[in-house]
């Protein structure tokens, strides 16, 4: 009993912090419906900003085609966005062939062609998934993180996607 009596204005004061000082209410209909306009209208915009930055070769490690393979709310304020991107073999026949293990695969069998001095260069897999998180601020939905990626020769590209996806929005918003 005493302990009891000891514990609990302590215990009061631990979980005190934990309740929340507000009622949380669920977004209102009408913000959400304006999230869901907003976020189609940058999605018809996507395609061609995407391409247009995959076009600047210095960006990326290899030439990609890209393509937007989802854009959805994952909750009332924030999106994701997937991106595929393909590889493109490069059209110079003197290059090295990239392609699947040796021994088979896109670009030749186990022989030893597929380049200068009979080099082949392999990659695992040379196509890649990228997750792009968008929150939206004041109105405008706003890059703010990048999902995990394996490969950081491509964060350079991704950030310029990033930003040229801020650019749009804030051109959006008369920023």
């Amino acid at each position: 009993m005493r302990l009891t009596t000891r514990l609990a204005p302590l215990l009061a004061i631990l979980l005190l912090p934990c309740l929340p000082l507000e009622g949380q209410t669920a977004p209102a209909p009408d913000e959400i419906e304006t999230a869901k306009e907003k976020l189609a209208a940058l999605k018809k915009k996507l395609p061609e900003v995407l391409n247009q930055c995959l076009s600047n070769a210095t960006l990326w490690p290899r030439k990609y085609k890209g393509r937007i393979a989802g854009l959805r709310l994952i909750s009332p304020n924030e999106a994701k966005l997937t991106i595929r991107l393909d590889y493109v073999p490069p059209e110079n026949p003197d290059a090295p062939a990239v392609g699947g293990a040796a021994g088979g695969g896109p670009g030749g069998g186990g022989d030893a062609g597929g380049g200068p001095g009979g080099r082949r260069v392999v990659v695992q897999n040379a196509n890649a998934v990228v997750f792009i998180y968008l929150k939206l601020f004041d109105g405008v939905w706003t890059t703010h993180q990048v999902g995990p990626m394996s490969n950081v020769q491509l964060q350079g590209g991704i950030n310029y996607v990033m930003a040229a996806i801020d650019e749009i929005a804030d051109r959006e918003a008369g920023k």
